[in-house]
């Protein structure tokens, strides 16, 4: 894992605050995901095709709703909450 200082200067001080706060969006990556939210309760839903790999990670907590993110190619392509 990077230091601190490294991650905010290869993903930008903003991007940092957002994934600290758990405001994860379209577009980052798993390892962006993980710093925010940690590991998934669940990956499911893999589709490999020739041209692209998708898949969905399922994240539950006591007392919040799950929070569901798609990833296709290593990036996030939905969120639902």
């Amino acid at each position: 894992m990077r230091s601190g200082g490294a991650v905010a200067r290869a993903w930008g001080q903003e991007l940092c605050l957002d994934l600290l706060r758990s405001n994860v969006g379209i577009g980052v990556n798993e390892e962006m995901i993980r710093a925010s939210l940690g590991e998934p309760n669940t990956v499911d839903n893999e589709d490999v095709s020739t041209s692209s790999i998708a898949y969905r990670w399922v994240y539950r907590s006591p007392g919040r709703g799950p929070i569901y993110i798609w990833f296709r190619d290593d990036k996030v392509d939905r969120i639902r909450r």
